[in-house]
């Protein structure tokens, strides 16, 4: 058993000391030598685990749990062991154990949450992460994955706050600094996030995703050169898809489409693995459509949707708009309280993603009197946070009383005086607040809402041929669930224009196009403020723009957009299926 001891100090001091190689041959040899030994073992399993030998970490900790079935830390590491081999009810079910073994400690809390996050349950997730946290707030893993989450969320200042926070924790943390860069980016921070770029590249010289930040504040101050010059080494000796990917989107702005392709096509088959193939495929989709290839350009969009691998079931979403049209019927609504406010200031853009809503926050927020506050998370966590009972929201608003409505209330508008102080109007760009319009009546009852329409076959085939960040928009990567998702969308609007009293602007993207002046003109009157001309000239407007569409916003209107899916007529019946069948 010494000789196993004296091991495993080799093991770990080697793992300390950057040799991967002899820390996995000396991890190995313990677990050989000390099979009776349930420490060992577990120590064994939860260094293999940190070199990413997941199976054999894995079957360590299970020999160590078999062995001692009291260890809460083995039981922890066999569940993250468990989630890097994608085996999440069995990840779940261990983490669970390890809180009933010792509830005080951290991993197990934050291993739930990512457990929730795989799942698709942020606010879950949140709690989870939160909780081990405050287990251990000396760990900056909690505040890390708390930011990446809150990023994901749309939650820009926490995720600033608690990037930052894990970045004090763990300052020689090149990934926290380069997560910290890519929240300040998202938030309009981008002197901040040229900042923590730079220091994460000052601690791994070539560090993937800063390399990748300041490649993309390039493309975002529209200097390509520099952002050529910062990639060129690191593309032409490497296989990173990413920024691969992204080299090629500079190439275009340097005026070197023709190149971008040539050189994306010839280093496809180079790639490992299917996130930079996708990443690269999405980009040449794009290119080949601006070159006018478009067989090519869908082929490329349909290999890289399918790489993708997103999530969706069209029935369960269904299921959801059904609960919220049962929860916010007419009889409920009259029911139902009202929060006691008439601040007026929000307005709600809501959509089908690339049907207009950035551009009509764009427009707004080029008058002087509104702030476009961008994709804001805040509606929907509030109306997560009324789940009481056992009921879930929808159905848990059958509980709100009226100071629960005017408090809930208040909460969004301290983060509303908080990121736009001294505004008369709010620009809430949440595509996805559709769902929440009838809680929304309860909790702003002065508040207007703007209904962004385009041809669903014109949006759909843009949100076909785009990448969007993260897990969200998981509908997206399949042109028969975009269908079937916008017909939920027409759905959930027919019924809001029936039973609430909102103020609601349709705004067409083709009339917009079609006649600006005249459309800006209907737009800004509806906000009830006076007219300012600067709304014209919205793409000459200097603010930070978050989404897909920040290229596009930044130029004057234009109109090939309108009609798009005509050059791909042949290949769009599942999406025309999905829509006619509604």
């Amino acid at each position: 058993m010494d000789d196993a001891d004296s091991l495993m100090t080799e093991a770990v001091a080697a793992a300390r000391g950057g040799d991967g190689a002899r820390a996995l041959d000396r991890a190995r040899r313990v677990v050989v030598a000390a099979p009776e030994d349930a420490r060992l073992q577990r120590d064994a399993g939860l260094l293999l685990g940190r070199l990413g030998r997941s199976a054999e970490s894995r079957a360590a900790l299970e020999r160590a749990l078999a062995l001692a079935p009291s260890d809460a830390r083995a039981a922890d590491g066999l569940g993250q062991a468990h989630l890097a081999m994608g085996m999440i009810a069995e990840a779940e079910n261990v983490f669970r154990r390890a809180i009933s073994l010792d509830p005080d400690l951290a991993g197990p809390h934050m291993g739930l949450g990512r457990v929730r996050l795989a799942r698709g349950e942020p606010a879950a997730a949140v709690a989870a992460f939160e909780a081990g946290q405050q287990l251990n707030p000396g760990d900056p893993r909690g505040p890390w994955q708390l930011g990446l989450l809150y990023l994901e969320q749309g939650l820009l200042e926490a995720a600033v706050a608690s990037l930052e926070r894990a970045a004090q924790l763990a300052p020689r943390a090149a990934d926290v600094h380069a997560a910290l860069g890519l929240a300040r980016q998202t938030a309009g921070e981008l002197d901040g996030a040229d900042a923590a770029y730079r220091a994460a590249l000052a601690i791994v010289p070539r560090h993937r995703d800063a390399l990748r930040g300041l490649a993309r504040l390039a493309d975002i101050h529209r200097r390509p050169k520099d952002g050529l010059d910062l990639l060129g080494p690191t593309v032409a000796q490497g296989n990173d898809g990413g920024l691969l990917s992204l080299y090629g989107r500079l190439l275009r702005l340097d005026g070197r489409r023709d190149e971008a392709i040539s050189l994306l096509t010839a280093r496809m088959g180079e790639l490992h693995g299917t996130e930079g193939q996708m990443e690269v495929a999405f980009r040449l989709a794009e290119l080949c459509d601006e070159a006018g290839d478009h067989e090519r350009a869908f082929a490329c969009a349909r290999t890289a949707n399918r790489l993708k691998g997103a999530r969706f079931d069209p029935a369960a979403y269904e299921a959801l708009i059904d609960r919220l049209l049962a929860a916010f019927s007419p009889a409920a609504l009259r029911d139902l309280p009202r929060a006691a406010t008439a601040d007026e200031r929000p307005v709600f853009v809501v959509g089908m993603p690339r049907s207009g809503t950035s551009l009509v926050e764009q427009i707004l927020a080029s008058h002087p009197a509104i702030h476009g506050a961008g994709e804001l998370s805040d509606m929907g966590l509030l109306a997560l946070s009324t789940a009481r009972g056992g009921r879930e929201y929808p159905e848990s608003v059958a509980g709100l009383d009226a100071a629960t409505a005017t408090a809930l209330s208040q909460a969004y508008f301290a983060r509303i005086d908080a990121r736009a102080p001294g505004a008369q109007r709010v620009v809430d760009k949440m595509w996805q607040n559709f769902e929440y319009l009838g809680f929304i009546a309860l909790l702003c009852p002065r508040a207007r809402v703007v209904y962004c329409r385009r041809d669903p076959l014109d949006s759909g085939l843009s949100c076909y041929f785009q990448h969007f960040f993260g897990q969200g928009v998981p509908f997206a990567y399949d042109l028969a669930h975009i269908g079937r998702y916008y017909r939920q969308l027409e759905r959930a609007m027919d019924h809001w224009r029936t039973v609430l009293d909102l103020p609601l602007l349709e705004l067409e993207y083709e009339s917009l196009v079609a006649d600006p002046e005249s459309e800006i003109r209907r737009l800004v009157e509806f906000t009830g403020l006076p007219w300012d001309p600067a709304c014209l000239d919205f793409h000459e407007t200097e603010r930070a723009v978050r989404t897909a569409s920040h290229a596009q916003v930044r130029q004057p209107m234009y109109a090939s957009s309108v009609g798009r899916h005509h050059a791909y007529e042949q290949w769009l019946a599942p999406l025309r299926e999905a829509l006619a069948a509604g």
